[in-house]
């Protein structure tokens, strides 16, 4: 159902360090990082992922991102 969510993050190394610690069980590692202060997380092979990245924005900025077969799903959606 969901490709990625991606949301900011006050402090991007604690936050990266709680998730990869949390997620840990299930397998999840970072896929990508963006520099300076941006990671993807996702399992292995995953086929969807958690992206976090450092912002001052408040409330920060949240993306969320669902899987579509088609362009025409896309566009029913919206």
């Amino acid at each position: 159902m969901f490709d990625h969510v991606k949301f900011g993050v006050r402090d991007f190394a604690a936050s990266k360090t709680f998730y990869m610690a949390a997620l840990e069980p299930i397998g999840v590692t970072t896929v990508t990082d963006w520099p300076p202060n941006g990671a993807e997380l996702s399992q292995p092979g995953g086929a969807s992922s958690l992206c976090l990245y450092q912002t001052e924005e408040t409330p920060a900025h949240l993306h969320i991102a669902f899987v579509a077969e088609h362009r025409h799903q896309v566009d029913e959606f919206y």
